[in-house]
């Protein structure tokens, strides 16, 4: 099944910040002596990274969702969120990952003060999570960024907490134990793609590409509709 991006802000057409794109050449399998070392890479699609803010290191400032975009380099959303502008920094807008329910226009924030509550989207430290709430995208390091539960439909559960440590379930059943110093982000999971019925079945090779998916989309979408033909009253 294909995607039909119907959980994008504009799901006909991906916009993403440009002054946040960077280059991602491909190895085709090669090294760095130019010999296969991986068989069967090759040709794809143009891709372009999305420089994710994993830290979220700038605390107690309140920022609007701009809009929720496809990330062709893993396959949870991201949100292209805005930061009031002002002496410090210049440029305000920066990519987080997208958890679910997060739409444009909503508010986020980070930190570890009061105004900081556990919703969607807002990134705290351990030790002011709730116990037994849904958490993504988790530091093992403080300080380092979240390195754990950042694909699409992946998240864990905060529970018991020992002075300076917190326990995580993790997907995998397994119990980790982490400083509760370490930050992550609420959420019930990271956003998965729309499943059916809303998904476009592959129904030969090479549809499952961005331009046959979208046209394919806009087919179905004009099918139900009358000809011009029909429309046309008679004389």
């Amino acid at each position: 099944m294909v995607s039909d991006f119907a959980d994008c802000t504009h799901p006909r057409k991906n916009r993403p910040e440009k002054s946040l794109l960077k280059p991602k050449p491909k190895k085709g399998g090669r090294n760095n002596q130019g010999i296969t070392c991986v068989r069967f890479r090759g040709g794809g699609h143009k891709q372009r990274y999305r420089q994710i803010d994993f830290k979220r290191k700038r605390d107690g400032v309140e920022a609007t969702v701009i809009q929720v975009e496809y990330d062709p380099n893993r396959s949870a959303r991201i949100a292209l969120i805005e930061y009031p502008k002002d002496e410090t920094h210049a440029f305000s807008r920066t990519y987080i990952l997208a958890p679910d329910g997060l739409k444009a226009g909503d508010k986020v924030i980070s930190g570890d003060t009061d105004a900081v509550e556990p919703k969607p989207g807002n990134c705290m430290p351990l030790w002011k999570v709730p116990s037994g709430a849904t958490v993504h995208n988790i530091e093992l390091v403080p300080g380092k960024g979240g390195q754990i539960c950042r694909s699409a439909g992946c998240s864990a559960v905060l529970g018991a907490r020992e002075k300076e440590w917190a326990q995580l379930t993790l997907p995998s059943g397994e119990v980790r134990r982490v400083s509760s110093k370490c930050r992550a982000r609420v959420a019930r999971f990271v956003a998965r793609p729309v499943a059916a019925p809303f998904s476009v079945p592959v129904r030969r090779s090479g549809h499952s590409s961005p331009f046959q998916a979208v046209k394919f989309v806009v087919c179905r979408a004009n099918a139900g509709q009358p000809s011009a033909a029909s429309r046309t009253p008679n004389t």
